[in-house]
């Protein structure tokens, strides 16, 4: 019985383990479908599905059985008892099938890989190719780079040169993101930016890199034409330990506020989510969100809210509510004064209501959420409790 595998490392040719290929068919250079991150041990390379950064090169053979035991000896692999398409391993690589593209031909096919999930903290090989590890474990100095915005996403980097040994999660506090860096290119759309903001927090994506990876940087985040200055900030990394890393803000001659990103800008910062995952989701969603508030009246000032008289608590009090969007979903807003203190009431229609509910919000039966916690950052930017909504007017 004959086997497709796919190798990157040491069993490439030209590499320490090719002696175990030399009896197999050679079927031709390819790289992986799907973008991976490969780690480095030294001279020991490791594949992982933890991240998307790129697609791994490498060879295909077709091995017999005899060979694919001694691989999978050499890579420590068992059989999975409860999927015949994986191999397990308690301490070193697993094997599972993915798909390749072949570099000559251009055809796809299903091929075996191996795998290993337990060498995150081992530099990366940003290229995806073997050949490239001694670059990743030079000794040269190293800077940490804190993205915020499109180049939260690794090919974006790689398309710059920018190439990296390390990415990890990366907060900054005290800061908000915005998108208020004007493009010559695209009146009307802006580019990412941060402004300080107590209390809330940039998240993004620290990358390290070398002197070489800087000057990429600084050429594409255009340092020389003004557009981006270069400074350094404390960020924290995703564990909380703290790290100084270098921070570019957008040139105060090149911000002009009511802009917002296009759609294509957003989806380089939704690929940072492979690293931010959840809380990066409703992060940027909310950022995204933000990023359409102006000062215009149809976004909702704390001044603008009714306060309906008591008498007008025996009837629908909703009549005396004012219509808005909360986050884009329709709702009404009022504030009474109650014994206490004065207190802010969100109401929901039913289907409404799913949403927020959702968010932790508590809605009563009746459609109803209301909190003495509140208060206005500024116009169409409500804090609710814990949450934080973009509120505009519902002229409909």
């Amino acid at each position: 019985m004959k086997t497709k595998i796919f190798v990157y490392g040491t069993l490439r040719q030209n590499f320490a383990n090719h002696r175990l290929l030399a009896t197999s068919k050679f079927l031709g250079f390819a790289k992986t479908e799907s973008k991976y991150v490969m780690h480095c041990m030294g001279a020991i390379p490791f594949v992982s599905k933890s991240q998307a950064i790129s697609q791994i090169l490498g060879e295909v053979y077709e091995v017999d059985n005899e060979t694919l035991k001694a691989i999978d000896q050499l890579e420590g692999c068992i059989p999975s008892i409860t999927n015949p398409k994986e191999f397990d391993s308690n301490s070193w690589y697993t094997r599972s099938e993915v798909a390749v593209e072949f570099l000559d031909f251009g055809q796809f096919d299903q091929v075996w890989l191996y795998f290993n999930e337990g060498g995150a903290h081992h530099p990366i090989i940003s290229s995806g190719d073997y050949a490239d590890y001694k670059k990743a474990t030079e000794i040269s100095p190293r800077y940490w780079y804190f993205a915020y915005g499109s180049n939260m996403n690794a090919s974006r980097m790689l398309k710059r040169k920018a190439h990296f040994t390390k990415r990890v999660m990366g907060v900054l506090r005290d800061y908000r993101l915005v998108f208020n860096k004007i493009s010559d290119n695209n009146p009307g759309f802006g580019f990412a930016n941060i402004v300080p903001e107590n209390g809330f927090e940039v998240l993004g994506i620290l990358y390290e890199v070398n002197d070489a990876g800087l000057k990429q940087l600084d050429r594409y985040e255009g340092v020389s034409g003004g557009h981006y200055t270069r400074t350094k900030m404390e960020i924290q990394k995703g564990d909380g330990s703290p790290v100084e890393a270098v921070v570019y803000l957008g040139h105060p001659n090149k911000i002009k506020e009511g802009l917002i990103p296009t759609e294509e800008y957003k989806q380089h910062l939704n690929k940072g989510l492979d690293i931010l995952g959840d809380v990066g989701m409703k992060y940027l969603e909310q950022s995204f969100n933000e990023a359409k508030v102006t000062n215009e009246p149809e976004f909702l000032a704390e001044s603008d809210i009714p306060n309906p008289a008591d008498d007008d608590h025996d009837g629908d009090v909703r009549e005396k509510a004012l219509p808005v969007f909360i986050n884009g979903h329709k709702a009404k807003i009022f504030t009474y004064d109650s014994m206490w203190s004065p207190r802010l009431v969100l109401c929901f229609e039913p289907n409404e209501a799913i949403y927020f509910r959702n968010l932790g919000l508590n809605v009563d039966e009746m459609g109803f959420s209301g909190t003495k916690y509140y208060y206005f950052l500024r116009r169409g930017i409500l804090v609710f409790g814990e949450h934080r909504f973009v509120v505009a007017r519902n002229e409909n």
